[in-house]
C-alpha cells in the first residue's frame, strides 16, 4: 500500500552510499563478540568474510586467522565494542590525478602535483601542453637528459609528422 511504500523510500534515503563509483572487490567483516550472536545477514557476510581471510593468510603463509578482534580493537581511532561488526567494502574504480599525487616526468624528475589545470592550453603554434613543469627543477640536475630526452622526443614527433606528409605527397 502507499504507506509501506513511502516508509521504504524513506528507509532507503537514509541508507548509507559511497561517495564514489567502481566494483566491489572485497568485502571485510571485523567482529567483537560471538557468530551465533549475529543475524543471518551479517551472519553469512561474515563467514564469507572469515573464509577469504583465512585464504589470503594462507597464501602468504601466515597463521590461519579470521575477522575476530577482541573489544577495544581501534578501527579508524574507534575502538570496537563487544557485539559489535565493522563491515569495510573496499571499491576499485577510475580516479584521476589530483592535488598531491605524485608524478614522474621523464624518468628522472618526481614531483608532487600542487594544481589541476582547467581548459586546454596551447602553445603559440598551437601544440597542446599536457603539464607545466618549472625549468629550475630541469636545470638544478647534474645531468642533461631531462633536456636531451625533451629535445630529441619533440623533434621525433615533428620528424614523424613531416614524413607522413611527404609519404602522402603534401608539403
Amino acid at each position: 500500500d502507499e504507506d509501506a511504500l513511502s516508509v521504504l523510500d524513506l528507509l532507503s534515503s537514509n541508507s548509507p552510499k559511497a561517495k564514489m563509483t567502481g566494483v566491489v572487490d572485497k568485502i571485510e567483516v571485523l567482529y567483537s563478540g560471538e557468530l551465533e550472536n549475529m543475524s543471518e545477514s551479517l551472519l553469512a557476510i561474515a563467514e564469507q568474510s572469515d573464509s577469504q581471510i583465512r585464504k589470503f593468510n594462507k597464501q602468504l603463509g601466515k597463521r590461519a586467522t579470521d575477522g575476530y578482534v577482541e573489544a577495544g580493537y581501534r578501527v579508524g581511532g574507534d575502538p570496537i565494542e563487544n557485539n559489535t561488526a565493522i563491515i569495510r567494502v573496499y571499491i576499485t574504480g577510475e580516479q584521476g590525478m589530483g592535488v598531491g599525487d605524485k608524478a614522474v616526468f621523464g624518468n628522472n624528475l618526481k614531483t608532487v602535483i600542487c594544481r589541476i589545470m582547467n581548459g586546454p592550453y596551447t602553445t603559440e603554434d598551437g601544440v597542446e601542453v599536457d603539464a607545466i613543469f618549472g625549468y629550475v627543477s630541469i636545470a638544478n640536475r647534474i645531468v642533461l637528459s631531462s633536456e636531451l630526452m625533451g629535445t630529441t622526443n619533440t623533434l621525433c614527433v615533428l620528424l614523424g609528422e613531416k614524413a607522413v606528409k611527404l609519404y602522402r605527397g603534401q608539403s
